[in-house]
């Protein structure tokens, strides 16, 4: 937030922001795969820094959370060049937003729920077309994965993979390996065991 209002960031709308959003709205959410520890955070924070300071610093954080654009577009001598995103975005969205394509664009293409709860994605990948580099993530793979100008940076920190850092127009990536499996699931229902990059 602080980078954010210095000038110094830029931020995008996720699944997991959308949800804390609507969480600090006082919305009925259930904060799980992490999430919950936010809660627990402001908890701390309130013992620390009272009750006002909390409330003061809940409402920052939710106009931001609310605010955040569904994707950003870099440009470079007026040209735009690349686009990020959280989880994907379809050619005829980019440049516009409603609440659909900030929908798609926290969750990427859906296509309903396999026999174990989990999403079916559909690549919305292999649509793309031209020269505009999309990066993305949301459905973690084990290296960069790269198809039709679209980068995925997602390789699955917090299953005990790694944080990658997408560097333009320098075209490199920076990697900082996790510490350990942050996400208490085994190595079976580890997303990263399941994915395939090619």
């Amino acid at each position: 937030m602080k980078h954010v209002e210095a000038g110094l960031a830029y931020m995008i709308d996720s699944n997991h922001g959308w949800k804390i959003a609507r969480w600090l709205d006082g919305r009925n959410v259930q904060l799980r795969h992490g999430d919950e520890k936010v809660a627990e955070e402001f908890r701390l924070y309130e013992k620390e820094y009272g009750l006002q300071k909390t409330q003061d610093l809940k409402a920052k954080l939710k106009t931001l959370l609310l605010e955040a654009p569904s994707h950003y577009i870099v440009t470079e001598n007026g040209k735009e060049k690349l686009v990020c995103t959280h989880a994907g975005i379809k050619d005829e969205y980019i440049g516009k937003e409603n609440n659909k394509i900030k929908n798609f664009c926290r969750y990427g293409d859906v296509a309903g729920m396999d026999d174990k709860g989990k999403p079916i994605r559909r690549d919305w990948f292999e649509k793309h077309e031209g020269e505009l580099k999309i990066v993305w993530g949301h459905d973690p793979k084990p290296e960069p994965f790269m198809k039709n100008n679209t980068i995925n940076i997602d390789q699955g920190v917090v299953f005990g993979g790694k944080l990658t850092c997408y560097r333009y127009p320098e075209e490199q990536f920076v990697f900082v390996e996790a510490l350990k499996n942050h996400s208490g699931k085994n190595d079976l229902d580890n997303p990263l065991y399941r994915c395939k990059a090619d």
